[in-house]
């Protein structure tokens, strides 16, 4: 009799998985493995460079469908039958000395030179082991499910490499998808994408009289204090006007025998406070003026809202798709939770985002465990051109309450803290400048590797210190800038100027890399004649 063990438990910047470990008290047979759920949207491929002993003590996640290569050995590790494993680089090499040392002794009777051959290859191996010789390790899934730890983060790893691709037909069929659930899990995940948004939408627009009212206010107070300022002036110039004609008596008085044959200068001075009576006047003149341009300016701030009504109305009365299906319904469809694997349900909303464009919001909510998940999609595919948002942060009372939409594929770096986040840390956001800074702050301190007991000390030292200065962002005690970079152009920073140009928000469009276009599946997509490709296969 053996006893197995399960263990759930969530990989830093990977997922959750289920580890297994069995172990037989009779004859001693031990063995471990990996449970990493569904196949992902994608492969993935990872190629670590070995230079230095901790590349070797990096984890590795090996899923069942994975192939593990090192050119310089000419060495490949095929996909098994069995579960997958977590191991390191080094536990990978050490299980492929203990496979081949296993039968060397039966081997060398048998089949000498064979037996040599092994001992050859042995000697190189150790020698990669021992760091001897460099290699590179290179880690191709198609299932998406592996993984290979980068102990940068959150910076970026020059020595590991990770590129995301579209499996091909093969690929799928070895996988066990057909062509037919494939598109059905699309075409399942595009109608999820196009109502899941439609929450965040009234959201939204109910966001919008609260972002005009503060508006109003703001310049009704900046135009009050104006006002006040000039009014403050003003009494000081009369009060200096008062008190110069009390002493030009006062002497007066004191000195009628001077003024008889000083009269000339007594005509000067009363000339003088006739010219500073006029200049008060005038200022009182120019305090008109500047509240006559207040009331204009409020009844600009009130055209502006009368246009931003009719904007609503006939995005309103546009919502309706070529079928008549109306984009403000939340669509509900059931689905399966992937914490407890029970049935739940997932919501869908279509939402338009003003001067940007429209976009997918995906949230589930199971009953049963209370597990949330929530995403967001484009609703218009990939841009033309790729985008790169940079926010600097000058009044923080505004600037973090700024909406933010991060896609799957966006970066986020923060130069100021040495800080650079992937699209896959915290996926795809709807939400403000403050909750993206909370949402990364949370998923570092959560990562037990980086902050928890298994954590070195220099690197919990450096997490403690970037914690801290991300905690004083958030508060508004530092001013930082953000940079979104989105090679597929479907990131949005609110712009609070909007539709004139906002002096903190600039937007630059470039073209992408070809190696963007290959990690977005741009490459090999075809768009025509495609009918015509798959009747030439089938013949």
């Amino acid at each position: 009799m053996g006893t197995t063990r399960l263990l759930m438990t969530r990989i830093p910047h990977y997922k959750e998985v289920i580890l297994t470990s069995f172990e037989c008290e009779d004859c001693g047979n031990r063995n471990s493995g990996c449970q990493t759920g569904r196949v992902g949207e994608k492969g993935v491929r990872y190629r670590l460079e070995v230079r230095e002993t901790h590349d070797l003590a990096r984890q590795v996640v090996r899923s069942e469908h994975a192939t593990v290569n090192i050119p310089e050995l000419e060495l490949e590790i095929p996909p098994t039958s069995e579960k997958g494993e977590v191991t390191t680089v080094e536990g990978l090499l050490h299980q492929t000395q203990e496979g081949l040392t296993r039968d060397q002794e039966a081997r060398r009777h048998l089949q000498p030179q064979v037996a040599q051959q092994i001992d050859t290859f042995l000697h190189r191996l150790t020698a990669c082991v021992t760091l001897q010789e460099h290699f590179t390790v290179i880690v191709d899934d198609p299932s998406g499910n592996s993984f290979v730890e980068n102990p940068a983060v959150p910076q970026k790893d020059p020595r590991l490499m990770v590129n995301t691709y579209q499996r091909t037909h093969q690929q799928n069929h070895t996988l066990g998808l057909a062509e037919e659930e494939v598109e059905v899990v699309e075409e399942v995940i595009e109608e999820e994408e196009e109502g899941e948004g439609e929450k965040e939408e009234k959201e939204g627009e109910e966001r919008i009289p609260e972002e005009e009212a503060k508006g109003e206010e703001r310049i009704r107070e900046e135009e009050e204090t104006k006002v006040k300022e000039k009014g403050g002036r003003v009494k000081e110039e009369e009060a200096s006007v008062k008190e110069d004609v009390k002493k030009e008596e006062v002497r007066v008085m004191e000195d009628e025998a001077s003024v008889k044959e000083e009269g000339a200068s007594v005509k000067e001075e009363e000339r003088r406070g006739k010219e500073e009576e006029a200049s008060v006047k005038e200022e009182e003149a120019s305090v008109k003026e500047e509240e006559r341009r207040g009331k204009e300016d409020e009844a600009s701030v009130k055209e502006e809202e009368t246009s931003m009504k009719e904007e609503e109305t006939s995005v309103k009365d546009d919502v309706k798709d070529e079928g008549g299906l109306v984009k403000d319904e939340v669509l509900v469809f059931p689905t399966v939770c992937d914490r407890c694997s029970r049935p739940a349900n997932t919501n869908m909303k279509v939402i338009q985002i003003p001067y940007f464009k429209e976009v997918i919001i995906m949230a589930l909510h199971c009953d049963e465990c209370g597990h949330r998940t929530n995403e967001v999609k484009s609703g218009a595919g990939v841009g033309d051109k790729g985008r790169r948002i940079t926010l600097t942060i000058t009044h923080p009372q505004s600037d973090l309450t700024r909406d933010v939409l991060k896609s799957d594929t966006c970066e986020l770096a923060i130069p100021e803290l040495e800080l650079c986040v992937g699209g896959g840390l915290i996926g795809g956001k709807f939400t403000t400048v403050e909750g993206l800074l909370k949402d990364v702050r949370d998923d570092l301190a959560g990562n037990p590797f980086l902050a928890g007991d298994s954590a070195q000390h220099q690197r919990k030292q450096v997490l403690d210190t970037l914690l801290h200065n991300l905690d004083k962002v958030i508060m508004g005690e530092r001013l930082v800038s953000l940079t979104l970079d989105d090679p597929a152009g479907n990131s949005y920073v609110q712009n609070l100027y909007a539709p004139d140009p906002d002096p903190n928000l600039t937007t630059d469009e470039y073209t992408r890399t070809e190696e963007q276009n290959d990690d977005l599946g741009l490459t090999h997509m075809n768009t025509e004649d495609y009918l015509k490709e798959e009747v030439e296969e089938e013949g």
